[in-house]
């Protein structure tokens, strides 16, 4: 669910933290941006995802996987430390695998016996590739399970599917930097 770019969410803390934009570049290299603001908030009564990746294959034909070109940072608003308020589950490794090989495992195998929870705490953060094979799990509390999800991609890569939503009001309060990082084709002034 796509979240709007206005206070508390346009905090510089949330998608600019310097610390964090340090382990992007070092991934992604230099001209970067941030290509969504989202949340994944599993309520009473939500499923299973499907194990999936977040993007399709750069190149699916390929033998081996190209370098990262998306990460998503997610951190939790509040604590996750049981399977119960359903936490995110990952299968490590998995976003160096090829697409083919992927969906080859996924038939052949029972892939939900390497999938990871990921337990955090409330202001915890991981980041991921978007390549990385998981899946929601159900939440089974009466507590909305709430996680901010930030993508950060290179910058010559486009999802139309996310975007931001920024007011022009906001837009021209951010510093040059912050202009630069969310600074891409599918920002809408509204």
């Amino acid at each position: 669910m796509p979240l709007p770019f206005t206070l508390p969410f346009s905090h510089e803390s949330v998608y600019s933290n310097p610390d964090i934009l340090k382990i992007v570049k070092r991934i992604l290299g230099p001209g970067f941006r941030m290509c969504q603001l989202a949340s994944d908030t599993p309520l009473l009564g939500s499923d299973f995802q499907n194990i999936h990746r977040d993007t399709a294959a750069l190149f699916p034909d390929f033998e081996s996987e190209p370098p990262p070109y998306q990460l998503a940072l997610n951190f939790p608003l509040c604590h996750i430390r049981s399977m119960d308020i359903g936490p995110l589950e990952i299968i490590p490794g998995t976003h160096l695998w090829t697409v083919r090989d992927g969906e080859e495992k996924m038939k052949s195998d029972d892939l939900s016996e390497k999938l990871v929870p990921i337990f955090m705490s409330e202001g915890d953060i991981i980041i991921r590739d978007v390549r990385t094979l998981h899946r929601g799990t159900p939440n089974l509390t009466n507590n909305p399970r709430p996680v901010v999800v930030v993508g950060y991609s290179r910058s010559w890569w486009y999802r139309p599917e996310v975007s931001l939503r920024i007011s022009k009001h906001i837009f021209s309060s951010l510093t040059d930097e912050q202009r630069a990082l969310v600074r891409i084709h599918c920002i809408e002034f509204i």
